[in-house]
């Protein structure tokens, strides 16, 4: 957190990283799957079918991780995410002071 120059702003940048990659991932292993289950129903080839089943895994996981790391439980992403639209960068006295204090246990 030292080495950001607006530590709040930068902490939820960063901590919607790991959501953004994980709906990237899984949306380009959508198109992968795709690619690979229509070359699958023309060729018929047991290699084609294990790189498709791959892909659609990588899928449903991928997602999952996004949806589980957007929880607003402290210890997850999502909880850095979610409190920093609520406050401006300057946290001051007032409503959003007390409610960065109430989502620090």
């Amino acid at each position: 957190m030292r080495y950001f120059k607006h530590p709040k702003r930068d902490m939820a940048l960063t901590a919607a990283a790991g959501p953004l990659s994980n709906v990237l991932l899984a949306y380009l292993a959508v198109l992968l799957y795709g690619v690979f289950a229509y070359w699958y129903y023309f060729s018929g080839s047991t290699a084609v079918y294990v790189f498709a089943l791959f892909f659609y895994y990588v899928e449903i996981i991928s997602a999952g991780l996004a949806v589980f790391n957007v929880f607003p439980i402290p210890p997850l992403d999502g909880s850095k995410v979610l409190f920093f639209p609520a406050c401006p960068i300057k946290l001051t006295s007032g409503s959003c002071a007390m409610s960065a204090t109430a989502w620090r246990f």
